[in-house]
């Protein structure tokens, strides 16, 4: 009960904080027409502000181990220039990132989203323990199977890649050091973290079959280093395939299924706006009844799991049996890797988390059915 009320008052205390930053720039942009030139801070700070808060939620799910991970071929040294990039930009200017990354590293086997969520909890954590100045270093480097069995148990790949998080700060106590991955444990301030981030750190990378070490002493700082399988060539070759899977012929013209009124608004506004013409339903039973009438007009399905009257994968299910080769995709904010397994076997081509990145949303429209059609398109031809 101690622990969860720690992550209670945590969680109370980061949306708090989050839902003020929104409160407050919404109400500084009800005066916009006055000031034009506050929308574009304005805007992005309250877009930050909501991936703070999805990354928050990410965290909790990770920690309960109700996500799983997507292994692909990655290139740690690209992640951790993508990073240090990030962090150089929103950390204190007090603090400075040193880049030790070895040549030609061979790639990793992971889901890319979960290795940059534990490298930026392991540098947010870097940069908590720096108390004025100091240094964050990124390294990587690779090893053999028998330099880790020395350190581990269950050393089953032949090779590792390793990623290292080097500080300067204040170091860790050895009595916090035998706690250090257990969920809800800080040693911060009461409200000021949940406890949660080495504690999702240590899941993900157990999640990859890889390895995780701390090495450090009160007053020298702290080092953690993440190590995870090399990819094998069959793999990478298997993953290069079904990357250049060509596009398709598919009609343009998305079905969106999503019971939150506002939120089936904007989407349709995004992909109206994108170019697509898109048929909308608010819950289970008219999306079914919406495709009967249209299934060969559809070329995808987005549709939201958590539907009133019949669930989103139901849906999807019902609109099989109309039209087999339908294409889909479910969204949800809390998917279980057991239902998401069903439900990508059920034929469903992919998941997307909410809240949505209507962004990155468009872009995986495209890959599947392409760009929208031209005017010029529609008009019949002539010969």
């Amino acid at each position: 009960m101690e622990g969860l009320g720690t992550l209670a008052g945590g969680i109370a205390h980061d949306f708090n904080n989050i839902l003020g930053i929104i409160l407050g720039y919404t109400t500084w942009l009800e005066d916009w027409k006055k000031h034009p030139e506050r929308m574009p801070e304005a805007i992005k700070v309250i877009r930050d502000a909501v991936g703070r808060g999805a990354t928050l939620v990410q965290q909790l799910l990770t920690s309960a181990r109700q996500t799983d991970a997507r292994l692909v071929p990655l290139d740690l040294n690209d992640l951790a220039y993508e990073l240090e990039h990030m962090l150089a930009a929103t950390f204190p200017k007090t603090i400075s990132f040193v880049l030790r990354l070895q040549p030609d590293l061979p790639l990793a086997k992971a889901d890319r989203s979960q290795i940059h969520q534990v490298l930026l909890n392991l540098c947010v954590n870097a940069r908590d323990a720096i108390q004025y100045l100091g240094t964050i270093t990124l390294e990587t480097g690779a090893c053999g199977a028998e330099e880790l069995r020395e350190y581990f148990t269950g050393v089953n790949a032949e090779n590792y890649v390793y990623i290292r998080v080097i500080d300067t700060g204040v170091g860790i106590s050895k009595q916090a050091k035998s706690r250090i991955f257990e969920p809800f444990y800080s040693t911060k301030e009461r409200g000021k973290g949940t406890g949660l981030g080495l504690s999702v750190v240590y899941g993900v990378v157990k999640t990859h079959q890889g390895f995780i070490q701390v090495d450090s002493e009160p007053g020298q700082g702290a080092t953690f280093t993440a190590y995870l399988p090399v990819v094998t060539v069959g793999e990478a070759n298997g993953h290069r395939r079904g990357a250049l899977g060509g596009l398709q012929d598919s009609p343009r013209t998305i079905m969106l299924v999503e019971d939150e009124e506002l939120l089936r608004n904007l989407g349709v506004m995004m992909m109206e706006s994108d170019g697509y013409r898109v048929l909308s339903a608010k819950d289970g039973v008219e999306a079914v009844e919406m495709f009967e009438t249209h299934a060969d007009e559809i070329g995808l399905v987005v549709c939201d799991l958590g539907l009133p009257r019949l669930s989103g994968q139901e849906v999807i299910l019902r609109m099989k049996e109309i039209k087999p080769d339908v294409r889909a995709i479910v969204a949800s904010g809390y998917l279980e890797p057991k239902t998401r397994t069903e439900i990508l076997r059920a034929g469903v081509l992919d998941t997307v988390q909410k809240p949505y990145d209507f962004r990155e949303m468009m872009k995986k429209i495209r890959s599947i059915i392409g760009e929208p059609q031209t005017e010029e398109d529609r008009q019949p031809q002539l010969f």
